[in-house]
């Protein structure tokens, strides 16, 4: 097979029209490349229940990856199915997201917001739990099968804990909630020393919740790789790249990529050829989800962000 039509075959698109994209039984799938036998690598977000991507320098592929992992979770999910979150401080790369009607919140771009973003997702998280304890199952994904026999949304008493709710509503679903954090190490310097314990509480409580993390990095030594796996996902996909010749756009590199998966329950090494995306397929996925409306921002975490 040449290397054109393995390219082809990487792209995005064709990865997002592939049998095993179709039948996959992932809960939350994410396309990924082509695995060592030029299949699609499909792999189940739920599972992990967050993932880090790390590069060792600009161009290295992190960026593609995590724009095929955004198409995967758009073209899979109607913004009803799943939110998204997302955190941009060097503002490079998620600012072409702005109209999907997925988001909670615009991009958000500087330290404030971020803390006031870290606060709705801890409290989301924790509301999410006092409901699932009052229905009384362990997970979204089992509330939600509920939820099919469930008329409209009803009201019960707060439990102990929550002073500042009287009432706490009881909806008919829950979406997933998926934080994508990118230029993950430049939180670390900029935002406030509480923000690693709460991003802590969110990995701990979040997978019941239907809650997921996405953190992209540029990683340069070994010592702050291992300092971020610490305190961050169990998920890990990183990078290693033949020369690009244009680093600044690394979504307009196809098959130069390998990514090397590592799964939160296995101590193997997945090596893929990564998928890689274009400006034209971005446009275009862009577009065709942002037609159906604006969107539908969170009241609460609006407030948030925009409190003195």
């Amino acid at each position: 097979m040449s290397p054109e039509t393995l390219d082809n075959m990487n792209s995005i698109n064709n990865l997002l029209k592939s049998e095993a994209w179709r039948n996959t039984k992932s809960h939350i799938p994410l396309a990924l490349g082509l695995d060592e036998f030029n299949r699609p690598l499909i792999a189940d977000f739920h599972r992990m229940p967050h993932l880090l991507i790390t590069g060792s320098h600009p161009g290295s592929g992190k960026a593609a990856c995590l724009h095929a992992i955004i198409a995967s979770l758009v073209d899979r999910f109607a913004p009803d199915e799943l939110r998204l979150l997302m955190v941009d401080l060097k503002t490079t790369e998620l600012q072409r997201y702005s109209d999907l009607p997925h988001l909670v919140a615009p991009i958000i771009t500087n330290k404030k917001q971020t803390t006031a973003a870290a606060h709705w997702v801890v409290d989301e998280v924790e509301k999410r739990h006092l409901i699932l304890t009052r229905i009384g199952v362990y997970s979204t994904r089992y509330f939600n099968q509920r939820a099919k026999a469930v008329p409209p949304p009803v009201w019960v008493d707060s439990l102990a804990g929550r002073a500042e709710a009287d009432e706490l509503v009881i909806p008919a679903r829950f979406p997933y909630i998926v934080v994508i954090l990118n230029e993950f190490q430049v939180l670390n310097h900029v935002c406030d020393k509480a923000l690693p314990s709460r991003g802590a509480r969110i990995r701990m409580m979040s997978r019941a919740a239907g809650v997921h993390c996405i953190s992209a990095a540029n990683i340069s030594g070994s010592d702050n790789l291992t300092e971020i796996i610490e305190c961050s996902q169990p998920a890990r996909i990183t990078f290693d790249m033949e020369a690009c010749e244009d680093s600044a756009e690394p979504h307009q590199q196809p098959g130069n990529s390998a990514l090397f998966y590592h799964p939160s329950n296995s101590s193997k090494v997945v090596r893929a050829k990564a998928a890689f995306i274009s400006d034209t397929e971005l446009q275009e996925i862009v577009k065709a989800n942002a037609a159906p409306g604006k969107p539908n921002y969170e009241p609460e975490l609006l407030e948030q962000m925009h409190a003195n």
